[in-house]
């Protein structure tokens, strides 16, 4: 493994006479908890549901806990999707100060591998060590109402960032939202620095990191009382559960065949997440073999959960669209899977997998796909507009309350479809566009997928996925 290591010949170990607490701060207005519970119970309709979870006061509330009282955002059980440390409490582990001095000591002190990353982010691993260390089981207990510490911790930091901090705080409600529900890992800390100015200060200040169930004190904050939600921040981290690996490499031609997942284990399980996530109206959009991490054990023999959150890609849906979109969710999720294994792996290594998922979506999902005509997909689904320049018109159908389906309108997709849903289908057209699709990205060219003109997009994307070539 490799460690990388940061610059810090600008610090500062500050002596043990002048050494300063990491300390969360007040603004003048009293810090208050922040606690979110699932919002399904009174919430049904689209745009209301998405303000329920992404609205402009959700998303200034987390702001002002992160940058003006100096807290994490964390995700560790089955009652809150997220919360930030309670007002009785103030320990050290729920600043960010004390997240961020305890990720840069661990890497100065060549504590951390580093594991992987991608555009936009470097992934390191805590070892068990020194989890134990800086974290004993006691902390996870008290503070994140774990039964047992975690063996060892993942941090994700970003290199760079377009997104500016509304967009940042929307992938760590989603990354959240996957947890709550059981199909994204459990999250200790999520925070970001918000800019040089403070990452200048932090590093003046840093020393031998504090005992996590340090008692601090609160101390006013002179930095701007406004919450700029249209910045960018300068660095962004998440500290979570660490998985064994993704599935990469147990899914490949290029590795023996004793490190590979048993194909028929592994769909019962891909399956059943997906399922888990559409139930929800989660569709992840970006899922392939980078995306999905596993797990095994004595109990489970393999367990599978999604990461990377990314808004651009992870979409929650109302639970009024739910019921119309549930199918759709789980075809297009497994549909893509497949899709970059052929394109990516080849013919062979697809085979071994697409039969066993087709089957498991029929037998766990009732989702028999050679029963399904182009025009009973999700229009999201259907639609082509703006894939790969092609224009189309689509339908519209509703269920009846005896079970029926009937046809509810014809729409123009360049003219009447809903912007929001508009962009879901974009989106995902995005990710065929990536990864299974005929591009010089792709090394197995010859097996990617090919638009042919006048036949709607998502059927040809099933064909692709499920279909053995002629």
């Amino acid at each position: 493994m490799t460690t990388r290591l940061p610059n810090l010949s600008g610090l500062k170990l500050a002596s043990g006479d002048d050494q300063e607490a990491p300390e969360p701060v007040e603004t003048g207005i009293p810090y208050r908890q922040i606690k979110m519970e699932p919002p399904e119970d009174y919430v049904r309709f689209e745009h209301q549901y998405r303000d329920a979870l992404f609205g402009k006061n959700k998303i200034t509330a987390i702001a002002d806990a992160i940058e003006k009282h100096n807290r994490v955002l964390w995700s560790t059980n089955n009652v809150h999707i997220y919360e930030t440390m309670p007002e009785r409490d103030h320990f050290a582990v729920g600043t960010k100060r004390w997240w961020w001095e305890w990720c840069e000591m661990l890497e100065y002190d060549r504590h951390l591998q580093w594991i992987g990353g991608g555009s936009w982010n470097d992934v390191y691993i805590v070892p068990e060590a020194q989890v134990q260390r800086t974290l004993p089981e006691a902390c996870f207990q008290l503070i994140y109402d774990q039964k047992a510490a975690p063996k060892t911790l993942v941090i994700r930091k970003n290199k760079k960032t377009e997104d500016d901090k509304e967009a940042v705080i929307q992938e760590m409600i989603t990354a959240s939202y996957a947890h709550f529900y059981g199909f994204g890992p459990v999250i200790f800390a999520q925070f970001y620095i918000k800019d040089e100015q403070e990452l200048d200060a932090l590093k003046q200040k840093i020393g031998t990191p504090l005992p996590w169930d340090t008692v601090l004190n609160e101390q006013e904050y002179n930095g701007p009382r406004k919450t700029m939600l249209y910045t960018q921040p300068k660095h962004v981290y998440t500290i979570s559960e660490a998985w064994e690996g993704n599935c990469r490499s147990r899914i490949s031609s290029a590795w023996d065949a004793g490190s590979q997942f048993d194909p028929s284990e592994f769909a019962a399980e891909f399956v059943a997440l997906c399922m888990r996530a559409a139930k929800v109206g989660f569709w992840h959009m970006d899922i392939k073999r980078d995306n999905l991490l596993y797990r095994t054990s004595e109990c489970r023999p393999l367990e599978l959960s999604f990461t990377d959150f990314d808004g651009y890609f992870c979409r929650i849906l109302s639970p009024s669209e739910r019921s119309e979109t549930y199918r759709c969710c789980i075809a297009a999720t497994v549909a893509c899977f497949l899709g970059e294994i052929r394109c990516f792996e080849g013919i062979q290594k697809w085979r071994e997998y697409a039969v066993p998922v087709k089957k498991a979506m029929k037998n766990f999902a009732g989702i028999e796909l050679d029963k399904i005509q182009p025009t009973d997909w999700c229009f999201f689904l259907r639609a082509t507009y703006k894939s790969f320049g092609e224009h189309e018109m689509w339908q519209r159908f509703e269920t009846l309350p005896d079970g029926t389906r009937q046809l509810k309108e014809v729409l123009n997709g360049t003219t009447d479809m809903d912007k929001q849903l508009e962009e879901v289908g974009d989106r995902f057209r995005n990710h065929l566009d990536n990864y299974i699709r005929q591009s010089p990205k792709n090394k197995a060219a010859p097996e990617c997928f090919r638009f042919e003109s006048g036949i709607p997009l998502f059927h040809q994307i099933v064909k692709y996925a499920f279909a053995d070539p002629p």
